[in-house]
């Protein structure tokens, strides 16, 4: 007879993986799944702890509470395509027409997973109802649009449009943000009655409103 061996412990995951960078990364994707099924508003820390293998004291080493874990998420995914955008504005030479590459980056983010956009349109939904997850995203919402009034104004004044155009970025900026998520909502559920060229176009319209109304308006 063989002598006898005593059982290798068993790996303990959720405690060795816990506190990486790609332990957040697996929470943050399972979290995107769980609202993919079930929504927002009823999915738990329990359902994403199960749905990466974790121990919900895993995800709460990485996120202090549901808000937080749900508006890194949004922060992950429905940040970056403005940021790009953004980025865009700054860089791009005066004769690259924005308006398509706005429609190609809404474009983007479309084909992306469902859950996003089931994210999307719950998300401000949930804030509503969550003070602390309000505040959070009313804070995010107003970094985006600085962000992006700063972007359009710069962009504006190299395109040697009036100066009260780059005094209405502001207002560019929020209508741009509106546009962008409900057009994104509506593209969802009816794509061919909402494409996302609508955006760009809106988008080109919206800018040269603005240049005529400059240009029409009396001097002083």
């Amino acid at each position: 007879m063989s002598p006898s061996r005593e059982p290798r412990a068993r790996p303990d995951r959720r405690r060795t993986r816990s506190e990486g960078q790609d332990a957040r990364a697996e929470l943050l994707a399972a979290a995107l799944a769980v609202v993919g099924r079930r929504g927002y508003h009823e999915a738990t820390i329990d359902d994403v702890a199960r749905e990466a293998g974790y121990s919900k004291g895993a995800v709460y080493w990485h996120f202090a509470s549901k808000a937080e874990l749900f508006a890194a998420l949004a922060e992950e995914h429905l940040e970056r395509p403005l940021t790009a955008m953004v980025e865009l504005l700054e860089t791009a030479p005066p004769e690259q027409d924005l308006s398509v590459e706005a429609t190609r980056t809404l474009a983007e983010h479309l084909r992306r997973d469902p859950a996003v956009l089931r994210l999307e349109a719950e998300y401000g939904l949930a804030a509503a109802r969550d003070p602390a997850l309000g505040a959070r995203v009313a804070e995010r919402e107003e970094r985006l649009r600085g962000a992006l009034a700063r972007a359009l104004a710069l962009r504006v004044q190299r395109l040697g449009a009036p100066d009260a155009v780059a005094a209405a970025a502001d207002g560019m900026a929020a209508t741009i943000l509106a546009l962008s998520v409900g057009l994104a909502q509506k593209h969802a559920a009816d794509p061919e009655g909402f494409p996302v060229e609508l955006f760009g176009d809106a988008i080109a319209l919206l800018y040269r409103g603005l240049v005529a109304r400059a240009l029409d308006a009396p001097p002083g």
